[in-house]
């Protein structure tokens, strides 16, 4: 075999196996862009409904993190964990908070927020 058919086999061998390694990859899911404006009223409505329920300070509730989420409107309301496949999603976030060393998740879908799981006030 001459150099060039040498070199053209090693080039479709070599480029059917990155094709084959890029159809197994998983898709990779949609960044969600949710828009900033409500975010930090849904941090402090968070805050505040999280203090009414263990009976503490909103002072002493710190925001660990958040995020940007595109999910179901039950899922957002903490009323199932996950959508059904094709279930349309609605924009909000996902914040955790922490009171004393204790890490509670909330979903917002920009207008209110859900203590997810739920928290029984005591």
């Amino acid at each position: 075999m001459s150099f060039v058919k040498s070199i053209a086999v090693s080039l479709v061998i070599a480029s059917a196996s990155v094709g084959a390694r890029a159809e197994q990859a998983p898709p990779k899911p949609a960044e969600a862009h949710v828009p900033l404006r409500n975010l930090n009223e849904m941090i402090e409505k968070a805050r505040a409904d999280l203090a009414t329920r263990l009976h503490g300070k909103v002072a002493e509730i710190t925001v660990a993190g958040w995020k940007s989420v595109n999910l179901p409107a039950r899922v957002l309301h903490c009323e199932v964990t996950q959508g059904d496949e094709g279930e349309a999603t609605v924009p909000g976030y996902r914040i955790v908070l922490v009171f004393r060393a204790r890490d509670y998740t909330y979903h917002s879908d920009t207008h209110t927020v859900t203590a997810c799981p739920r928290i029984e006030a005591s």
